[in-house]
């Protein structure tokens, strides 16, 4: 487990387990569109992205993503909806992100 990326082996399979919490209810309704913004631009354009899921529960949300690798990751980061979330953050988040990175262990 890392709260950093370079911490891990980016040639192997990576999972990322996020968390946030909106301010208040408005934040919670914009967190949740650009959240499904990520997930449609995820599936659209990002063969490297295994599973992006969402789950929400009051003002929390929690994101489970899998991919393939360092390289699809980094993709994913620098993608326009995410890099939307990260700029409107700062109005809408409680607190900061709680995000760790794994890699999967294989047989």
């Amino acid at each position: 487990m890392s709260h950093q990326v370079v911490d891990l082996d980016l040639t192997r399979k990576i999972i990322v387990d996020a968390h946030l919490e909106a301010k208040d209810e408005d934040s919670a309704i914009k967190m949740q569109q650009y959240l499904l913004a990520i997930k449609r631009n995820t599936h659209d354009t990002e063969p490297g992205c295994l599973t992006f899921r969402l789950a929400r529960f009051g003002r929390i949300f929690v994101v489970f993503e899998e991919y393939e690798n360092g390289v699809a990751l980094k993709t994913h980061h620098e993608s326009r909806p995410v890099q939307d979330l990260i700029v409107a953050g700062k109005d809408i988040l409680a607190k900061p992100p709680t995000v760790t990175f794994y890699n999967e262990i294989n047989t």
